[in-house]
């Protein structure tokens, strides 16, 4: 039986090691955005906390002073943290568009693959039923 030879296959496997490439840096980023999101998360619960910390007891003017000093620092630090977080979404946002771009090249690859794979046992299926059909009418004519 003759073996399908397909001709792209070397761009077909490109185009997976490209893909994993990228689902994998979709992954590293995502993960990086995770971290961003714990980060921002732990700084708004200290400030929080800081909160809870002049209401519930009662300090000094001094120590009233470096607290609202400090929740300055912290809410400056927040909103740092909150635009690295915003920054690294749109990086996710890209790489999953890149993700996508590579799937449906390689998707396209594959359904070229696909028509040329059953053309091929199509003709080979015709050939040998051909083959067949004149080996019967041979085989008739000799009176077997």
């Amino acid at each position: 039986m003759a073996k399908f030879n397909f001709r792209l296959q070397r761009v077909l496997d490109i185009r997976d090691v490209e893909l994993d490439k990228a689902q994998n840096e979709l992954y590293q980023k995502r993960q990086k955005e995770k971290e961003i999101k714990e980060e921002l998360e732990n700084a708004k619960e200290k400030l929080s906390n800081l909160f809870d910390y002049i209401r519930y007891n009662s300090l000094t003017v001094t120590e009233n002073i470096r607290t609202r000093e400090y929740i300055k620092k912290q809410q400056k630090k927040i909103e740092e943290i909150s635009n690295r977080y915003h920054r690294q979404k749109e990086v996710v946002k890209e790489y999953q568009e890149q993700v996508i771009e590579k799937k449906q090249a390689k998707e396209k690859i594959v359904k070229i693959k696909e028509k040329k794979s059953e053309a091929f046992y199509k003709d080979f299926l015709d050939k040998e039923q051909k083959e067949l059909d004149e080996l019967s009418l041979r085989l008739s004519q000799q009176g077997v």
